[in-house]
């Protein structure tokens, strides 16, 4: 008669045909301590390590080590961090400067004294629109042809000019007392007029040779 096997619980179970086979069955790791057993004339399953014709097969039994769970493959993400870091910083850094640049026009290459070095005023009047800035009463007052305009209808007084003149130049005069913001706001209207060359008068100061003639 034959001996049925089953791994704790199982509804299935093998048939082996004596003992020395299941503990055979045992040291080589096919069974387990726990798993059960019933023999010849038996009527209920036992647990091997409770049977005692098992118990000299269980006294070496020596399981073996559990298998080392297989390894993950990961990626190293801090150097793409690092790089995207960078990456983050440069183009945060070149769109200030571009935010910059739109709102300080970089200065002209040529010093615009140098421009009109030899040009007189007079002929100044052939092919630009005049502009003036000072302090009246305190307060910058911008002139567009001698006519005072608010600096928000600056760019519309600048076309206006451009339409009955047909000038397309800019001669700009500012009083050094006037507050850098005007001068700003005079050169944005005419970057939104399409002026194409501005001009910057500078008067010297008279000595005092030419106040006695």
């Amino acid at each position: 008669m034959s001996w049925k096997v089953r791994h704790q619980g199982s509804p299935q179970h093998a048939e082996v045909a004596s003992t020395e086979e299941i503990g055979q069955g045992i040291q080589d790791g096919a069974w387990e301590p726990t798993d059960e057993v019933m023999g010849p004339g038996e009527d209920d399953w036992t647990p091997l390590e409770l049977h005692p014709a098992f118990a000299e097969a269980l006294a070496d039994y020596d399981p073996l080590p559990a298998s080392p769970p297989p390894e993950e493959t990961r990626l190293d993400m801090n150097p793409l961090i690092d790089v995207s870091l960078v990456l983050l910083i440069f183009f945060i850094l070149t769109t200030v400067y571009e935010e910059l640049r739109k709102e300080f026009p970089p200065p002209p290459g040529m010093p615009e004294e140098a421009k009109t070095q030899g040009i007189k005023e007079n002929e100044l009047k052939k092919f630009t629109i005049r502009v003036t800035a000072a302090l009246e009463k305190g307060e910058p007052v911008v002139r567009v042809e001698g006519v005072a305009v608010p600096e928000a209808d600056l760019e519309a007084a600048i076309e206006k000019a451009m339409q009955k003149t047909g000038y397309s130049r800019l001669a700009m005069e500012v009083d050094r007392a006037v507050p850098w913001r005007v001068v700003m706001a005079i050169q944005d209207a005419a970057a939104g007029a399409k002026i194409q060359e501005t001009i910057r008068i500078v008067r010297r100061p008279r000595t005092e040779v030419e106040e006695s003639r």
